[in-house]
């Protein structure tokens, strides 16, 4: 049994399955959604700063 990593306490649990990390579409980030997003945009086509949807990149 592992306890330890470099001095640091280690807890190993079972996989609970089901859990998605959630992605904002606005800012390509984790943890939260575009609801609630104020960050800088960011397109996932060319990773440039504007909405995903106004890109002109096909």
């Amino acid at each position: 049994n592992i306890y330890n990593i470099l001095d640091s306490p280690v807890k190993i649990e079972r996989f609970r399955g089901g859990r998605h990390e959630i992605q904002c579409l606005r800012c390509q980030q984790f943890g939260h959604t575009q609801k609630t997003c104020t960050a800088e945009p960011a397109c996932m086509k060319c990773a440039n700063a504007h909405l995903t949807y106004t890109c002109t990149k096909p």
